[in-house]
């Protein structure tokens, strides 16, 4: 999963810290520069700024983020009982 959290953190501290780049953030958190950019973007476009606050869970902020909602299957459950029989 990735670090939504940990992003935003590091990407904050640029302005202390002149050598953190996108590039060093990707590598440090194993993931790809493109979702970097991605996700500084998106945290832009929501206003999403540091610190977060406490009842900002990861899957509230990925949501926020990206719009991401738990999938409804709508399909049927097969009868298991009946298919054993």
């Amino acid at each position: 999963m990735t670090k939504y959290r940990d992003i935003l953190r590091l990407h904050s501290h640029r302005h202390i810290w002149r050598e953190i780049s996108s590039r060093i953030i990707a590598e440090s958190l194993n993931c790809s520069r493109n979702t970097i950019r991605k996700v500084l973007e998106r945290a832009e476009i929501a206003s999403i700024v540091l610190p977060l606050s406490d009842n900002m869970t990861d899957k509230v902020l990925e949501q926020k983020l990206f719009g991401k909602h738990t999938a409804i299957c709508k399909r049927k459950t097969p009868d298991f009982e009946y298919i054993h029989q």
